[in-house]
């Protein structure tokens, strides 16, 4: 699936659309995480007592990007070789973030 840079996301969607360096998408507490880290902005909605939070398509473009490579376009890992290639990315991505994996 493309990320549309003119759309409001909910942390669900978003997280379906990060790769993870384990093969999938990243769950939604991680989207919390890089958000508590200042690493991707999200918009948050309070309603009542409760914050709903949204991630904009461009913010989630950018966080992407952001070890050079751009984001995902279509489905994530169409073969094993885009596959490897996606968790290799992902890899590098939170190394520069300063994550040891």
């Amino acid at each position: 699936m493309a990320i549309d840079s003119a759309r409001l996301y909910s942390v669900k969607e978003a997280a379906a659309l990060v790769p993870s360096a384990r093969g999938g998408h990243v769950c939604i507490r991680t989207l919390h995480l890089w958000r508590e880290q200042g690493i991707l902005p999200m918009v948050g909605r309070k309603r009542g007592s409760r914050t709903y939070w949204f991630v904009r398509g461009s913010d989630l473009i950018k966080t992407l990007a952001k070890d050079g490579n751009s984001p995902p376009v279509g489905p994530v890992c169409e073969s094993p070789t885009e596959r490897a290639e996606a968790i290799e990315r992902a890899l590098r991505m939170a190394r520069a973030q300063g994550y040891m994996v």
